[in-house]
C-alpha cells in the first residue's frame, strides 16, 4: 500500500473517531456511559417481590438520572431497566409510599 493511500485511511479513521467521540459527549450524562449491569423491571419486581405494573408506575416518574433506563429490543420493544441507583430509588420510592 503506498503512503498516500494509507494517509487518506487514517484520516478518515480520525473523522469516525471524532463522530463518534461528538455522539458520545450528546448523549453522556452523570456518569451512565460507567454502568455495566441493569435489571428489567420485570426481574426488579420479582426480587423485590412486588407486582410488575406497581414498579412500572414508579419508574414512570423517574428520570434517567435516577437510574431509569430505556432499552429497545430486536422486535423494537422499549423494556424499562434499572441500574443499581434506580433500584435504590424505587425501593424508597416504594417505603414513602407504603409499598
Amino acid at each position: 500500500m503506498d503512503i498516500e493511500n494509507r494517509v487518506a485511511e487514517l484520516e478518515a479513521e480520525v473523522v469516525r473517531v471524532k463522530r463518534i467521540l461528538d455522539w458520545k459527549a450528546q448523549f453522556e450524562f452523570g456518569g451512565i456511559d460507567k454502568i455495566g449491569l441493569v435489571f428489567s423491571v420485570s426481574r426488579v419486581a420479582e426480587i423485590l417481590g412486588e407486582e410488575e405494573e406497581l414498579l412500572n408506575n414508579v419508574c414512570a416518574t423517574m428520570e434517567p438520572q435516577n437510574g431509569r433506563i430505556t432499552v429497545v429490543d430486536k422486535g423494537k420493544n422499549l423494556i424499562t431497566a434499572l441500574t443499581a441507583d434506580g433500584i435504590e430509588y424505587v425501593k424508597e420510592a416504594l417505603t414513602r409510599n407504603g409499598g
